[in-house]
């Protein structure tokens, strides 16, 4: 009995013995997140991003495998900036300049440390496999002018890169729909027009329901004897959207929208500054 015990005990001394290791290797992992080389940024500019960056991954528990600044021209494509200046406008309403922002993208792959605490975690909530699993993901920081870099937001390999957050959404007050189905609906047309090759180059960045009296009997009469067809619901959109065409922000755009039945809503007008397009 007391070797089986001897035994036990020197087995955990092991297992502690090798987790410890492991949690020591992972913060050791992290100076992996290191400046890239630049001709626009400077080492203050890196250290302030890569600082946080640690922060992000120490929070997380996680071990850094690589690290890499994904340079000055990549970092610099319209998506990252597009997505920049989205953030900035829904933060404060107000629209930057598009050679005003500054963005620096960073690839890191990671993947959970093995602790005691995430062993359980995954015990619990997923499973050893998918708790454990590599992770590979950019990070976008941004500043505006002057102001502070800050994380604008992360993209996963096995995420979706065409859009990063839904537009917020003013649902305003109507008899006719509810405020969840006004939300849902604006969310659900802002991917119908990022997915679309008709409204290439415009994202909805935020959406307001413009009211029931254009969603009214008389109002979806209209739309169907100008359009030959047969919707059963109908509203219109007020929304600020991003042009790729114009590199900033369009406020007061407006989307008329239907559908029929429980099919999905549909673009049957939108109307531009200085352009008017009718489906």
């Amino acid at each position: 009995m007391k070797k089986i015990i001897a035994i036990a005990a020197s087995v955990v001394c092991l297992i502690g013995g090798a987790l410890a290791v492991l949690a020591l290797s992972s913060h050791r992992s992290i100076d992996k997140i290191t400046k890239g080389e630049s001709s626009i940024y400077s080492d203050e500019d890196f250290d302030t991003v890569t600082e946080d960056i640690k922060y992000f991954m120490e929070k997380l528990h996680v071990t850094v495998l690589s690290s890499s600044y994904f340079g000055d021209s990549e970092s610099s494509e319209e998506f990252y900036k597009r997505e920049a200046m989205m953030y900035h406008y829904k933060n404060t309403h107000e629209i930057a300049a598009y050679d005003d922002i500054d963005c620096m993208v960073y690839h890191i792959r990671y993947k959970s440390t093995v602790t005691p605490r995430s062993i359980w975690e995954a015990l619990r909530d997923t499973s050893i496999s998918e708790r454990f699993k590599e992770h590979d993901v950019k990070y976008l920081f941004a500043r505006t002018g002057s102001e502070n870099w800050e994380l604008v937001n992360e993209f996963y390999n096995d995420g979706d890169n065409k859009y990063s957050f839904s537009p917020s959404v003013k649902t305003g007050d109507s008899k006719i729909y509810e405020s969840n189905d006004i939300l849902w609906t604006v969310t659900d047309i802002a991917e119908i027009v990022i997915d679309n090759k008709k409204y290439e180059g415009y994202c909805i960045v935020c959406g307001e329901y413009a009211g029931d009296e254009f969603a009214s009997k008389e109002a979806l009469d209209k739309i169907n004897k100008e359009n030959g067809t047969n919707y059963t619901d109908c509203m219109k959109i007020y929304a600020d959207v991003y042009s790729s065409e114009d590199k900033t922000i369009l406020t007061d755009t407006e989307w008329y929208i239907a559908s029929k039945g429980d099919e999905n809503w549909e673009v049957v007008e939108y109307n531009i500054p200085g352009k008017s397009t009718a489906e």
